[in-house]
């Protein structure tokens, strides 16, 4: 059952392997556009979805706890990695991959573990 598993994850990481090459050539438009809120101004425009500088700032934290004024770049590099993410995502998504019943209770969990860890984050 192991082995079973193990050679699902290789198809599906080398599916992923594929989705993120075949991006490599997709729209990447990086728009700059003023800031309402903290956080909320366009870093980069991907096939008309918006990732914004909160959404860099938490990849950046991600990456061995990176500051966004790490350095241009790997600021850059996190950012074409979260472009990347977001054009894989947009795949999955027109795959109609976000209405597997186990993709949506994996989203479901980390919705979860998110708010709590959150929660006790600001009780404590």
């Amino acid at each position: 059952m192991k082995s079973s598993r193990a050679r699902v994850g290789a198809v599906a990481l080398a599916a992923l392997a594929a989705l993120a090459l075949s991006a490599c050539g997709q729209k990447k438009d990086v728009a700059a556009a003023p800031a309402d809120a903290a956080g909320s101004e366009a870093v980069a425009k991907v096939n008309g979805d918006v990732l914004t500088a909160g959404q860099l700032t938490i990849a950046l934290q991600k990456q061995r706890g990176m500051r966004p004024d790490a350095g241009d770049a790997a600021s850059k590099q996190v950012l074409d990695d979260l472009i990347n993410e977001q054009i894989v995502a947009q795949k999955a998504v027109a795959a109609k991959l976000d209405t597997d019943p186990k993709v949506v209770a994996q989203i479901e969990a980390a919705r979860r573990d998110i708010l709590a860890r959150r929660f006790i984050e600001q009780a404590a």
